[in-house]
């Protein structure tokens, strides 16, 4: 039981087998204090072992070896490396680039709240592998470096509930999904879509909308060249 405090950790953690980490609202700092070491994360189980908020530090690696869910903030400090590689990622709070490196793999971050989630990295874009959204609030991530910047979703961006915001008024980020979009709570990208148009002929759905409305666009091209 943390007992609400702030747990540093600078080796690996290990929940072991029968184990119950009961998180409260304290925060788990794992710091990998040697650079190019990785650090473990060993969560065996999501239910027995559930961080509240988590700081990811250090010069080093810190490297999850299971699934991990975080019911508060998640945040990278700068020159500090999270690589998720191909796990699942349960996050109910806000997402928070300070200048690190989030190595994102093949792995998918769940947005699960029930409140308004941000999305914020302090410089250039940001990269996910799968993406899926599942707060009926929305997740804004206008906060993604400057104007030019914006989220990269390498694979797929899923809908499940809610919209995914990238804008503050007419301040505007991008989102670009290079893989599918799915709708399955009938959500919409509320921003700028950005796509790949296949060569030649081509019909591609950006799936985009504004407030409260679902207004999505169909760019039809007829030939090559």
């Amino acid at each position: 039981v943390s007992n609400n405090h702030t747990i540093q950790i600078q080796g690996d953690w290990s929940n072991q087998s029968g184990s119950i980490f009961t998180a409260g609202t304290g925060t788990v700092n794992f710091t990998s204090p040697v650079a190019t070491l990785t650090t473990t994360i060993t969560s065996r189980d999501t239910t027995d072992n559930t961080f509240h908020n988590v700081i990811i530090s250090g010069p080093g690696i810190v490297q999850p070896n299971d699934d991990i869910k975080i019911t508060g903030n998640f945040t990278i400090y700068s020159g500090s490396t999270f690589n998720l590689t191909n796990k699942f990622m349960s996050l109910y709070g806000n997402f928070s680039n300070d200048g690190g490196t989030f190595s994102y793999g093949s792995s998918t971050v769940q947005f699960n709240g029930n409140t308004t989630q941000t999305i914020t990295n302090s410089s250039g874009d940001l990269n996910f592998y799968n993406l899926n959204i599942n707060n009926g609030t929305n997740v804004h991530c206008s906060q993604i470096g400057s104007s030019s910047n914006g989220i990269i979703i390498n694979n797929n961006l899923n809908l499940n509930a809610g919209n995914l915001r990238s804008h503050i008024g007419s301040d505007y980020r991008y989102v670009r999904v290079i893989g599918n979009i799915t709708r399955s709570g009938g959500g919409y990208v509320d921003g700028e879509l950005r796509k790949l148009i296949p060569a030649g002929s081509s019909s591609t759905l950006f799936e985009v909308g504004h407030m409260f409305a679902y207004t999505p666009i169909r760019l039809e091209i007829t030939g090559t060249g």
